[in-house]
């Protein structure tokens, strides 16, 4: 499906000015239709040129005209078209308001319109423009390109051009997830005996949807009907939260927005009222009069109210208006406060008083709950003032229900994050420290620019001597592509924003200078330009909304982008994608941070961590935790960020202080009455609590960041420990020595066995030689013991109603092997990963969806397996293609069977292998994708899916995924049919082997050791291959060329490409010729014998070169059709041309071209010429562009037909 965005571009392309206006006005007439807000807000929209009311006029300054549900009158609705650099000023408005200012006549008599909508595309807007918004009587609304975005509409372009065409249709609502489920249920059971109580629910784990699926439950048992009042801090929140119940209602659902006139105060960084898409209502007399209406409807009548304008909502009520059957309080802890004696509650406190606000049940949710410390509430109680606190259950009632930030990591359901901080490269200090000045009052200064070019040092996950180490990024880490700064003021915040990408590039451009002479300098990613944006409160809505939208958006390649901002995006911002975090200034309320972290926590595709960075600088060999841990100015963002990681979280934020008078906090940067020695003193100290700094540490920390030497020196570090909770990578760090333990134990077993255990364990050789090839040595088979004794735990902890290791042929020998070696210490060293195995379990807990499974398997391998085993892991190359390519690949073999055999992927007789599973993404896909219908899904998996996978360590993965997968599909199907649950089925085609050696000619079967696995080989060798699919080794450069068989021969496969490949290359070296993923194609060109189909992705080396002739002779001869879907990314190439190459679909995995190719035999068209498609995806895209152009292509759309 396309975007707005596409639409417009779509839009944009139209030749005459008139076109694209007629052609916008049209598309907003369906989106009014479609849209969940606006449908049940508006009916009879329509142009107005086609207006029954128009009185003959041409559209005069109105556009379109619409009628609001609620009471039948008329709305004028502008559509201004404008690109996104346009300026929109008073005069491009005057006309809209000066016609909709006119009376009209009906069939019922002169009327007027009831309110106006602008549609804008443009968010500049002159201040006089914006100034005509607001107090207007009759009442304006604007909508920016940025809430259309955000509906919940699919966007099709069914025929783009001159005749456009675009199809809107609704996605589908969501289901509570069962952490949702079972936070709506404690409440209900809660306001079984309470009248109020309190929901916690960790930010990014869906508040909002839960309190909608609860008040439709409430409504249920309410004779189905039910009011709601919801109430939040801000009027943004408000449009928030109205837009996703309104799209998401399951019911009828009847929305009033309730706001003050004016924005509350410019502190408060809101938006206008009239930037939400529904009208507003400002006073009691208003509410009342609408809430009076359809009193008796069934579904949800709903007050979404700011607490700013809870007085309006009293008024409703003294004027008639109906209690509430629920009141929501979101984000709770703003209600919590003091009201001193003989002083009027504030409006946040006011909504405790039932008297004051009339409702049945009263809810109050938030992330962070806010308490009063006693010594505060006895100050209080001094003072005779009264205290709002959040454990006081007579105001805020029991807690129903607590999901913390632990717990919801530990589930899967948030993204756990790092701490990174600064430090210097041990050489660098050494050196700077050598010359350090007597006294240390070295004059240089570690200021707001240091602080940047840190930051970015850990966007661009550069790490220095500690790269490629627990304490640093991996070599292979992608850059941070999005980032939050946060900066101590408006004015810092511009500054961050307008200089970066001058900085970044003055500061690459030197370190590539003095890299020319000195070796010690690391340019890895020193290519990583930086895109900066500001945002604040004074800007408009649209402005903001599009400044949101372009931070979501695809970052192009080697670049990372970052909206910088003081306050205004801690509450409400929803960026999934987000990496990153910075606090270039501390922030010192608890709320606030939690807040700001909850941000960088939320879950998104491909996305492992999310990451905070601290411009804190740590000296070589010094814990970063420790230096955190007496570090003044980041205080309290530190304890939050440990205290959301310990085992027992139990996150709340403590008010220990009621003072009014409190001081600004302290921004850490230099001011007119502090030095920058002062400053820099007080912001790199470290010292032990209790104790006096250190004046020559501080001293130390001033002189590593001298400008002679910091520009090379600065790089940045992972924190060793953040709370009591461990890293899975951390646990695979330990894994390297329990398999060390385990192959030194075996070994000496072996060595010192009976003739007995030595006639078992030789036969047990044999077998893995057998199955895999010859070159299998007694050291690789202990090793691959060790890898079973340390996985096979992990899948009976992800499926614990499943025993893995019990059913799993492959894993049968193994524990037979391990159980014949009869040494229990073999399980003691895996005792220790004991606690790895519970937080596997926990997750495990939470999903129950085939995706879900799949996703903690692909995490689980990704931080955990790749890790622990990096050699093995190497050997696979490409472990998870990504989603795109794979899908696209499944759709295309789809389409070409039914285009050329008649048959789909679904039909019986279709057999489809991936020979090289890896961990079987394609095969998951296969069966998540709906290509294979449900009624066909059984027999496909019992006998028409095979895999083959070499390494036992992916093997053990695949086969799991395949299994998880199908199973979880039938679990679904059964719940939905209202059928009891399936027993488990287990997967027996795929086979641990190497596809090249099993279909040499001579190849001697096992029949003793491994007898279930050579029957499944035996199997595949004999089904109907009709389809091959995968990825084949070394299709993105492992960096050993597939250890286990880059160097081994495989005499009838490597004749093969002698008589082909190579006989009909003109080059004179022809030994790349025989690289595995060539040998693949030569392989599978083959094995689907004369009628099938060849879907790869590959290095797409052979495309063009000499060495490559050969091989697009041979396959021209081979196919009847080709098509070749050239995904580009050498970047073996240098300058402008690396440029046009653009992203590695593979990331740091892959440094070659990468192409798609789907090779079909046709016997009904042998002997005609080859007809051969290629598509290049074009120059200057980004790895992101590539994937979603990859994701909305099909096989009828590759390109140019080459004669």
């Amino acid at each position: 499906m396309a975007t707005i965005t596409a639409v417009i571009e779509e839009l944009n392309q139209l030749q005459s000015r008139a076109q694209r206006g007629i052609a916008f006005e049209k598309l907003m007439v369906n989106y009014f239709r479609v849209d969940p807000v606006l449908a049940r807000e508006y009916t009879d929209v329509q142009r107005f040129n086609d207006w029954a009311y128009n009185a003959g006029r041409a559209d005069t300054g109105i556009d379109l005209v619409a009628r609001r549900a609620e009471d039948g009158r008329w709305v004028a609705i502008q559509c201004k078209f404008y690109r996104p650099s346009t300026s929109l000023s008073k005069r491009h408005l005057d006309s809209f308001f000066e016609a909709s200012g006119r009376t009209f006549t009906t069939d019922t008599g002169v009327e007027t319109f009831a309110h106006r909508i602008i549609i804008s595309t443009t968010d500049k807007w002159s201040s006089n423009a914006e100034a005509m918004l607001d107090s207007q009587t009759i009442p304006v609304s604007r909508i920016g390109l940025s809430a259309i975005a955000e509906s919940r509409i699919n966007w099709d372009i069914a025929f783009p051009g001159s005749e456009i065409s675009v199809d809107l249709t609704l996605k589908e609502t969501f289901s509570p997830r069962p952490h949702q489920q079972a936070a709506i249920d404690a409440v209900l059971r809660g306001f079984g005996s309470h009248d109020r109580g309190k929901l916690v629910m960790a930010c990014g784990t869906g508040k909002t949807f839960t309190a909608l699926r609860l008040a439709e439950q409430v409504a249920e048992d309410n004779g189905r009907k039910a009011r709601v009042l919801f109430l939040v801090p801000s009027i943004s929140l408000l449009s928030q939260t109205l837009r996703e119940w309104t799209a998401q209602a399951n019911v009828d659902l009847k929305a009033l927005a309730v706001c003050s006139d004016k924005k509350v105060s410019k502190a408060a960084e809101d938006i206008a009222a009239y930037d939400l898409e529904v009208p507003v209502t400002t006073n009691g007399r208003d509410l009342a009069d609408r809430l009076g209406k359809g009193k008796r409807a069934a579904g949800l009548t709903v007050v979404f109210s700011t607490y700013q304008s809870i007085a309006a909502v009293h008024d409703a009520q003294t004027l008639g208006a109906d209690p509430f059957d629920l009141i929501i309080c979101d984000e709770a802890h703003r209600t919590t406060g003091v009201t001193l004696s003989g002083e009027e509650p504030s409006a946040f406190v006011a909504v405790h008083d039932a008297a004051y606000i009339r409702g049945a049940k009263r809810l109050y949710m938030t992330a962070t709950p806010r308490l009063y410390d006693e010594q505060t509430k006895n100050q209080a109680a001094n003072s005779f003032a009264e205290v709002a606190s959040m454990d006081d259950e007579a105001v805020f009632g029991p807690e129903f229900h607590r999901l913390g930030f632990g717990e919801a990591v530990d589930k899967g359901l948030l993204t756990d994050y790092r701490v990174v901080v600064m430090t210097v490269d041990e050489a660098t200090a050494a050196k700077a420290l050598a010359h350090l000045p007597k006294g240390g009052e070295a004059d240089m200064t570690l200021d707001l620019a240091s602080a940047m070019i840190g930051a970015w040092n850990g966007l661009a996950k550069r790490s220095g001597t500690v790269q490629d180490t627990s304490e640093g990024f991996a070599t292979t880490d992608q850059p941070m592509r999005r980032t939050v700064a946060f900066a101590k003021d408006i004015a810092t915040s511009k500054k961050i924003a307008e200089g970066y990408p001058r900085l970044i590039e003055a500061f690459t451009g030197g370190l590539i200078s003095r890299a020319v002479t000195d070796d010690a300098i690391s340019l890895h990613h020193a290519d990583l330009a930086v895109e900066a944006a500001h945002v604040d409160g004074s800007m408009n809505a649209l402005t903001r909304s599009n400044l949101l939208t372009w931070l979501k958006a695809p970052v192009g390649q080697d670049t990372t982008r970052i909206l910088s901002n003081a306050r205004c995006l801690s509450e409400g911002v929803d960026v999934p994608a987000l990496d990153s975090i910075i606090f270039f200034n501390p922030r010192n309320s608890m709320v606030d941070v939690v807040q700001s972290v909850g941000r960088v926590m939320r879950k998104a595709p491909g996305k492992d961590y999310g990451y905070i960075i601290l411009p804190v600088a740590v000296p070589p060999n010094t814990a970063p935790s420790k230096v955190l841990g007496d570090n003044k100015r980041f205080k309290v963002v530190w304890q939050i960020l440990n205290s959301l990681r310990a085992h027992d979280e139990r996150f709340n934020a403590i008010v220990n202080s009621i003072g009014v008078n409190s001081s600004r906090g302290d921004d850490g940067l230099f001011t007119a009455d502090r030095s920058p020695l002062t400053a820099l003193k007080e912001k790199l100290s470290v010292h032990h609590v209790g104790e006096e700094p250190d004046p020559d540490l501080a001293a130390e920390q001033l002189h590593l960041f001298a400008t002679d030497n910091w520009h090379e020196a600065l790089y940045t570090k992972l924190v060793d420990k953040v709370g009591t909770r461990t890293y899975w990578e951390d646990w695979a760090d330990d894994v390297a020595d329990i398999a060390q333990a385990h192959i030194t134990r075996i070994t000496a077993l072996v060595d010192a066995a009976s003739p007995t255990l030595r006639r078992e364990f030789d036969r047990f050789v044999t077998g893995l030689r057998a199955n895999l090839n010859d070159s299998i040595t007694e050291a690789e088979a202990i090793s691959m013991l060790s890898q079973h004794l340390i996985t096979a735990p992990v899948f009976d902890a992800l499926f614990s109603e499943h025993d893995f290791a019990t059913h799993n042929p492959v894993a049968q020998v193994m524990t037979r092997m391990v159980d014949a070696l009869a040494d229990k210490r073999l399980e003691t060293e895996t005792e220790q990963l004991e606690k790895f195995y519970d937080s596997v379990r926990v997750r495990a807990s939470e999903v129950t969806s085939a995706s879900g499974k799949q996703q903690v398997i692909k995490e689980l391998y990704e931080r955990f397996f790749r890790k622990a085993f990096k050699k093995q892991s190497e050997a696979l190359g490409i472990v998870y293609t990504p989603v795109e390519i794979v899908d696209f690949i499944l759709r295309a073999a789809d389409d070409a069977a039914r285009a050329h055999f008649g048959k789909g992927l679904t039909d019986e007789g279709v057999c489809i292998l991936d020979p090289f599973a890896g961990t079987s993404t394609f095969l998951v896909r296969l069966l998540q994708s709906g290509l294979i219908d449900a009624k066909d899904v059984a027999r496909k998996y019992a006998r028409e899916l095979f895999a083959t996978e070499i390494m036992l360590l992916a093997y053990y993965v695949s086969a799991v995924n395949i299994e998880t997968t199908f199973n979880a599909l039938r679990h679904e199907a059964a719940l939905r049919d209202g059928e009891p649950e399936p027993e488990y089925q287990t997967f027996t085609n795929i086979a641990l082997a190497d596809t090249f050696q099993v279909h040499e000619n001579g190849d001697i079967p096992d029949l003793d050791i491994f007898r279930e696995n050579n029957a499944t080989i035996e199997r595949q060798k004999t089904a109907p291959i009709n389809v091959i699919v995968g990825n084949p080794p070394y299709s993105a450069g492992q960096k050993n060329v597939n250890d286990l068989n880059a160097n081994l021969k495989y005499p009838s496969l490597d004749g093969r490409i002698a008589d082909t490949y190579a006989a009909l290359s003109t080059a004179t070296n022809k030994n790349k010729l025989y690289d595995s993923y060539l040998r693949a194609f030569r392989w599978a060109t083959d094995r689907v014998g004369e009628k099938g189909i060849v879907a790869f992705v590959s290095n797409g080396g052979w495309i063009d070169g000499n060495t490559g002739d050969g091989v697009r002779l041979s396959m021209q001869e081979d196919f009847t059709d080709l098509y070749v879907y050239n995904l580009r990314g050498n970047q073996r190439t240098a300058g402008e041309q690396s440029r046009k190459e653009g992203g590695k679909v593979f990331g740091a995995g892959s440094r070659s071209t990468i192409a798609i190719t789907i090779g079909i035999k046709d016997p009904t068209t042998a002997g005609e010429e080859c007809r051969i498609h290629y598509c290049d995806i074009g120059d200057y895209l980004s790895a992101e562009e590539k994937l979603s152009k990859v994701a909305s292509a099909s096989l009828g759309r590759i390109g140019v037909t080459l004669e």
